[in-house]
């Protein structure tokens, strides 16, 4: 009889509704997560010695705090492709709307011939390691990258 009493024991609603396993995707952290982002800059200074510079800080758009040793990769884009130059560690928590300290890389002219780089935080040589509420917000271009 559907009298709107609660049955003893009451009986399980996910064999007919299939929602065992639903509500919040993310349920360790009650739908928080980071967003790291990068930032950079090149140092025209830099160009003096032959070298080019670039300061990279990662930010956190995400609403929870992003952990230490984040990795940030350097690539070098030749014909469309990507080639790995660097990769540094972010050395300390970066908390939700802030960034990161600066990371410097010096990087050799010689290895940016098509003169474009590309910045990707959470990378490390192609792998991520933070479950991040967005995915698609990890890299920049840097074009028109060169010494003269």
């Amino acid at each position: 009889a559907d009298d709107l009493s609660i049955p003893s024991p009451p009986a399980d609603n996910w064999p007919d509704h299939n929602n065992f396993r639903s509500g919040d995707v993310n349920p360790v952290s009650a739908g928080l997560s980071v967003d790291a982002m990068p930032m950079a800059v090149v140092c025209d200074e830099s160009c003096q010695e032959g070298k080019i510079g670039v300061i990279v800080r990662v930010g956190n758009q995400g609403t929870l705090d992003m952990r230490k040793d984040v990795p940030v990769s350097i690539y070098s884009e030749i014909n469309g492709s990507l080639y790995l130059i660097q990769t540094q560690r972010t050395q300390q928590i970066v908390s939700s709307g802030r960034v990161s300290e600066a990371l410097g890389f010096t990087i050799d002219p010689l290895d940016v011939p098509d003169h474009v780089l590309v910045v990707m935080v959470d990378d490390e040589g192609g792998y991520g390691e933070l479950a991040e509420c967005k995915e698609d917000n990890n890299l920049i271009r840097l074009e028109d990258v060169k010494c003269e």
